[in-house]
């Protein structure tokens, strides 16, 4: 999301000024500045779009765009385009894999998708296939009703804006893994990152002598 956000700002796009936006469950959205690590919207401008803006919803915000469903389908009847992108629905097709809070929330966010998506932005062609089937199955709506494109994901590691240095020790840690072999996994630690099944894996291998 940061690396998308700082490739648009760096596109100069003729025509165009991009503005990020922020909001939280309570308070609706405002323009908010771009590099400031942590965000009160409170203390920002409310944004009133025009005819011809897009709102491009880069980020999950399964907790965020139900509440101000309102608000945003008001901007949508001044013209305003909104655009959101998907990258999966694990939370529908894998409930138990996350909280109960969190299905809740993502399944208001795609019904808020359906209603007010003016373009949908999917990042494989088997999560655009998942989409449509979607809403044809839960809202009997024809594919393409609601416009769904795909986009590959990046992998420019350089403009991802990380948002935190090296954690402590990490040195440590290094000289540690040198010391001999070694395997890396990178994701967020939950079920659905397949950890169980790598554990069992190296326990199948080592029990084998490798």
């Amino acid at each position: 999301v940061r690396a998308l956000l700082v490739e648009l700002q760096a596109s100069s796009i003729a025509g165009w000024r991009i503005q990020p936006v922020a909001a939280t469950p309570r308070q609706p959205y405002r323009a908010v500045p771009w590099q400031i690590p942590t965000v009160d919207p409170e203390k920002y401008q409310k944004i009133e779009p025009q005819a011809g803006d897009v709102f491009l919803g880069l980020d999950l915000s399964a907790h965020i765009v139900p509440r101000h469903q309102r608000q945003m389908a008001a901007w949508k009847s001044r013209g305003l385009k909104l655009a959101f992108v998907l990258y999966d629905l694990l939370p529908l097709q894998y409930p138990h894999w996350f909280s109960a809070k969190l299905v809740r929330a993502f399944r208001r966010w795609v019904k808020s998708v359906a209603i007010l998506a003016d373009q949908v932005f999917c990042i494989s062609l088997p999560v655009k296939q998942d989409f449509d089937n979607l809403m044809q199955a839960r809202y009997g709506l024809q594919p393409g009703t609601v416009p769904a494109q795909v986009f590959p994901m990046g992998a420019d590691i350089k403009a991802s804006q990380p948002s935190t240095g090296l954690p402590e020790g990490f040195s440590m840690k290094l000289d540690a893994i040198r010391q001999g072999k070694a395997a890396l996994m990178v994701g967020t630690i939950e079920p659905r990152k397949g950890y169980g099944q790598m554990l069992d894996v190296f326990e199948h291998l080592w029990a084998k002598g490798r």
